[in-house]
């Protein structure tokens, strides 16, 4: 009898593990094949769109899309290099901070700086 007390545990037992699902994580590292232009990094923040957007330290402002890096640089130029944070107004836009050159907005594809933030609302950094 305690045999077969002893197999039919052992057969749930083996059901329970062979039923059973774990959640499985996959992580992915983005490095320049991807289009990461530096990886290091001083800030990150999501838009309400679902972007992305990472504050390199020297290599300006980038964007990610769930598929691929998107590096503005025809927009950025050759400035505005090492960005400290990143955060939105309500329109928004993109309102980022650089380590030597003060507070700027993106808006319609161009950067223009500003001196004051009105209406940013923070996020999580």
């Amino acid at each position: 009898m305690i045999f077969v007390v002893r197999i039919f545990f052992c057969a749930l037992f083996l059901l329970t593990v062979t039923v059973s699902n774990a959640q499985l994580y996959t992580f992915k590292n983005y490095d320049h094949t991807d289009g990461l232009i530096l990886s290091s990094l001083l800030s990150v923040n999501e838009s309400s769109d679902g972007y992305l957007w990472f504050g390199t330290d020297g290599a300006g402002l980038m964007r990610f899309d769930g598929k691929k890096m998107d590096y503005l640089e025809e927009i950025q130029g050759r400035t505005n290099r090492h960005i400290n944070s990143i955060d939105f107004d309500d329109q928004g836009n993109v309102i980022f901070s650089t380590q030597y050159r003060g507070i700027f907005k993106l808006r319609y594809n161009q950067i223009d700086r500003i001196d004051s933030i009105q209406g940013a609302k923070s996020k999580n950094h």
